[in-house]
């Protein structure tokens, strides 16, 4: 993976590879798969951040990451960082 540095120096760019399937139109009885790419950017102390649909993947598979990255994504928050709110579970409300 080819990228421009992160602008922060605790931070790195991971892969993850995932594959979307489909019963195949042509082969009946099988299943045909594509690989689906996501990107995110991971910094010390705070949670993962996708950043596939800002990241530009090159020709030869290579991948690069904006200079001003910090202003495209939002900032990333802990579940505890979240507010919470209080729920009614009562399985009469869904009658």
């Amino acid at each position: 993976m080819t990228e421009n540095k992160p602008s922060k120096p605790d931070c790195e760019i991971q892969e993850l590879v995932q594959f979307a399937c489909h019963p195949s139109k042509s082969a009946p009885g099988q299943i045909d798969c594509s690989p689906v790419f996501r990107f995110f950017r991971i910094c010390v102390g705070r949670p993962a951040v996708e950043i596939t649909k800002i990241v530009s993947i090159t020709d030869e598979g290579g991948v690069t990451v904006p200079r001003n990255i910090d202003v495209l994504i939002p900032k990333a928050r802990s579940f505890s960082e979240i507010a919470k709110h209080e729920t009614n579970t009562d399985p009469e409300q869904f009658k």
